[in-house]
């Protein structure tokens, strides 16, 4: 299992000065939370901007149109298989910068429940924690602890792969 300090680019951060924390964003499910660092979230905006759309693949629960770029939305927990009937308190999305530029406008956005958390993380912070059985391995790169809170580490890489649309002159 990978070091949740080495993922999504938290690890090259927290390799260096200790005493200087790095700023990650918990973005909260129906049970559990993603950390992320700070820089990936662009801006959480209201569920009334999504469109719903035909589901393309498990957990596209459809667009938003942000700074002119129609982005997909995904339900981080349906998209892993994670059932649950319970409606979102507070729902509302958040964008992410995508990792690299093969998503329009480079960002797509993840349904969360409530606003986001802003959070200091260090390496003494940060410690692993077992993976669930109910967790796929292509979406939950690791999962750790922070405080007393459990959190998935997503694979983000796999999940935008999942989402590119293929064009006429790659396909």
């Amino acid at each position: 299992m990978d070091s949740p300090k080495r993922i999504n680019g938290i690890g090259a951060q927290l390799s260096g000065d200790e005493s200087q924390p790095l700023y990650a964003v918990l973005i909260g499910l129906r049970e559990d939370a993603l950390l992320l660092p700070n820089a990936a979230m662009a801006e959480v905006l209201s569920m009334d901007q999504v469109h719903s759309t035909e589901a393309s693949l498990p957990g596209k629960i459809g667009n938003v149109v942000w700074h002119g770029y129609t982005l997909p939305v995904i339900d981080f927990d349906q998209m892993t298989g994670h059932v649950d009937d319970r409606p979102m308190r507070r729902p509302r999305i958040v964008i992410l910068h995508a990792l690299d530029n093969r998503l329009p406008g480079r960002a797509y956005a993840v349904l969360c429940e409530g606003q986001p958390q802003l959070i200091p993380v260090d390496a003494s912070s940060v410690k692993p924690a077992a993976f669930k059985s109910n967790d796929r391995s292509e979406y939950v790169l690791s999962r750790a602890r922070v405080s007393v809170r459990e959190v998935i580490i997503p694979n983000l890489e796999h999940i935008e792969s999942l989402l590119v649309v293929p064009t006429a002159t790659s396909a």
